[in-house]
């Protein structure tokens, strides 16, 4: 029996709490093709079924659904039997994750397939008859339509709060972002329907380096990893999970370890800190209460407004300008005051900063601190990383969800292209105005600007994203 409960507003979970009622030598409820024998109550030992911090005294959790085959077979996977809490249990370990989290200094995010099912998208883990995952999915039109789950945006309301800091996303679905979580905190190790320069990577394909370069680093420093809804069956990318709970098993100075949050079993439940048996959405609800947090409210991209045409702080190699380049967006000379060059269009003095007298509202390629993106219909863009680098592709609209379609020209087998539509994020663009991305997916190949036009968006670009004072050399 699965209950929905109102827990704060309009949050509604599901719990697996009512089993509690049942006897568990009752087998007729089962389907017929289930063995009867199988165990109820999860047979581990205490770290693997709480985690080394927690009370051995815990009573076990017990199964809410069989699973006669494995969650992620030719992997190191577990039988996808899922397994709750009790509700005692539950909040006692929900009282402790709070508290863990309030401590960490450096908590990451470490997210699989699970986290994203409540949403409508359909993971491989969820194997059993009668599976919860599969039970609490609603369906949706088409996943570019699935919405950010409650956990998404618990994660999201922990990270404006200041609790995590990372966020290391094996989904392609972009719910993160949906949810309001920054593109620059998060990882996108395994490729994103949003990132034509990050396409989905393979089961056997290499990571893009630079992403696995943030991972490693980030691998390092984390002292906290909540991994939430993934299986952990030997992934490359699992380090994010194993290195600081093997950290913790050593005792390091500052290290707390892994928590793991999911319905099944995984095979480094016993390295774990903490292990939390039962629904995401409904133990984040809990995580949300006991922090005092309340989760952000979804972005809506169809109310965009604008001529799709932007002004960005990137190169013609998307990469991120550095901030010492802006200086060359001011116009005319610099004149000199106290201690700081300002913008004035006449002056009788000149700055002894040559990188103040560059001509202000000239074209994105010829002024090498800005860059203009054209993003309407019919423009033409160019990859600038990632394993599609040079190839160009043309703007043909915007998706019913408010992101650019792009279609590109791939090199499929051989010396032989077809066309492959990719999805740009509108989240991306928004950040990219901001200079907080490192990187940007795509160039313009061509400008369909018009001089004054382009002229009155520089101008309001240097308006909104003035250059730091400068002090003179010339100064009294």
């Amino acid at each position: 029996i699965f209950f929905r409960h109102s827990v704060h507003d309009h949050w509604s979970v599901f719990s697996c709490s009512s089993w509690m009622s049942m006897d568990s030598n009752v087998t007729t409820d089962r389907p017929q093709n289930v063995d009867a024998s199988h165990v109820e109550v999860l047979a581990a030992s205490p770290t693997a079924t709480h985690g080394a911090l927690a009370s051995a005294h815990w009573p076990a959790p017990r199964m809410v659904a069989y699973a006669n085959v494995s969650n992620r077979p030719g992997y190191d996977s577990c039988p996808a039997h899922e397994y709750c809490d009790d509700p005692q249990t539950l909040s006692a370990k929900i009282h402790l994750l709070a508290e863990l989290v309030r401590k960490s200094r450096h908590c990451v995010a470490y997210t699989g397939a699970g986290i994203s099912t409540a949403s409508g998208i359909s993971d491989y883990a969820s194997q059993g008859l009668q599976s919860m995952a599969v039970a609490l999915q609603p369906k949706v039109r088409s996943h570019f339509d699935a919405g950010p789950t409650l956990a998404h945006r618990v994660l999201t309301a922990m990270y404006n709060a200041g609790h995590l800091k990372h966020w290391v996303q094996q989904n392609h679905d972009g719910l993160p972002q949906k949810a309001g979580y920054p593109q620059h905190a998060l990882n996108e190790i395994h490729g994103s329907w949003y990132d034509p320069s990050n396409p989905v990577v393979k089961m056997q394909g290499e990571l893009r380096p630079d992403l696995f370069n943030r991972l490693v680093e980030w691998e390092q420093r984390t002292d906290l990893c909540l991994a939430i809804g993934t299986s952990l069956a030997g992934m490359n990318a699992d380090r994010m999970a194993r290195t600081p709970a093997q950290k913790a098993a050593e005792q390091q100075d500052g290290v707390i370890g892994t928590v793991i949050i999911s319905l099944q079993q995984t095979p480094m439940d016993g390295l774990a800190s903490l292990r939390i048996f039962g629904p995401i959405e409904e133990v984040m609800a809990l995580l949300a209460e006991e922090l005092r947090l309340t989760a952000s409210v979804p972005l809506d991209f169809t109310a965009a407004a604008g001529d799709d045409v932007f002004t960005i702080p990137y190169g013609s190699n998307g990469q991120r300008l550095r901030p010492d380049s802006s200086p060359s967006m001011h116009s005319g000379p610099a004149k000199c005051g106290a201690n700081s060059c300002t913008n004035l269009q006449h002056s009788s003095q000149p700055c002894s900063d040559p990188g103040l007298q560059s001509p202000i509202l000239q074209s994105g390629h010829d002024n090498p601190s800005i860059s203009l993106l054209d993003l309407r219909p019919e423009s033409l863009v160019r990859i600038t990383m990632g394993p599609y680098t040079g190839d160009e592709g043309e703007v043909i609209g915007k998706s019913r969800q408010g992101h650019y379609k792009i279609r590109f020209m791939h090199t499929v087998k051989g010396s032989w292209k077809a066309p492959v539509e990719h999805v740009l994020g509108r989240w991306m663009v928004e950040e990219a105005l901001q200079g907080k991305l490192d990187s940007f997916p795509v160039v313009s190949l061509q400008q369909r600007v018009d001089p004054d036009a382009e002229a009155k968006r520089l101008a309001n670009f240097i308006k909104a994203n003035p250059p730091a004072p400068r002090t003179c050399l010339n100064n009294p």
